[in-house]
């Protein structure tokens, strides 16, 4: 349960990309986070942007995510998830993409190869082809779109689109801006955007229940942190606060 929140949470989102000469993200970001159902803190999860990598001759963002669940659930249902994607500057085009699950007894390794030559994506289970299929528009992996989703130019009452899989779903997704809100976490308050993704039938970062509304809230300023996520279960409230961002060189925030 506690995944298919994070990955409801930590989709969505052709795309209207803001175009401003640099991303909101750099390498080297660290956020971490919280996890809440019903308002008991249930585990932690931190997202990293690695150092650049060269694929092909082109460096390329490395993302990665680590979900995992705190001691007292552990002992019902211990999670420790890692996430890893690999994408092309622009934030456009996947490369690669990886899930490395570990949910009570369930284990399993997801890798996807996205062929952009050949127009191919090949669903690799358990060092296992499962399925191939082409790819006849560009696509993002849903971990990408956890930081895809910050360089959208976005305004109230707009509705932008981007193209995700998973492996097995292709979605166009919807990424719904509904209004500027003032939020408090802790003992800080903060101005942000808040948006609703509807990702239906998508799995990863941002899976959600059946009929759930996703909620997520943007720092509005230049670098458009995700402070926050929420999304209603059949049974209480998922969410997710931002608990530390790592400080970069030459970022005052």
């Amino acid at each position: 349960m506690l995944n298919s929140y994070i990955k409801f949470t930590i989709i969505s989102l052709c795309i209207c990309y803001c175009q401003a000469a640099e991303l909101p993200f750099k390498s080297g970001e660290k956020l971490s986070y919280k996890l809440y159902w019903s308002k008991m803190n249930v585990g932690t999860f931190r997202s990293d942007i690695k150092k650049d990598r060269i694929i092909d001759g082109k460096a390329v963002w490395h993302f990665t995510m680590l979900i995992q669940t705190n001691k007292k659930l552990d002992k019902i249902y211990p999670v420790r998830d890692y996430l890893s994607a690999f994408c092309q500057k622009d934030v456009k085009r996947s490369l690669k993409y990886s899930v490395n699950q570990n949910e009570g007894k369930t284990q399993r390794i997801i890798n996807l190869n996205f062929d952009w030559d050949k127009k191919q994506l090949t669903y690799i289970k358990n060092g296992k082809v499962r399925r191939q299929n082409k790819l006849k528009k560009d696509y993002i992996d849903p971990l990408s779109l956890f930081h895809a989703l910050r360089s959208l130019d976005l305004k109230i009452g707009k509705t932008e689109i981007i193209k995700v899989t998973d492996g097995k779903v292709f979605v166009e997704a919807k990424i719904n801006v509904i209004k500027n809100e003032r939020i408090k976490i802790g003992k800080k308050e903060y101005d942000c955007i808040l948006i609703q993704p509807d990702i239906s039938n998508l799995k990863g970062v941002f899976e959600k229940s059946k009929d759930a509304v996703i909620k997520i809230w943007l720092s509005n300023d230049e670098r458009k942190i995700p402070l926050k996520f929420s999304s209603k279960v059949v049974i209480g409230e998922f969410y997710a606060e931002l608990e530390n961002i790592d400080k970069l060189p030459g970022n005052k925030k």
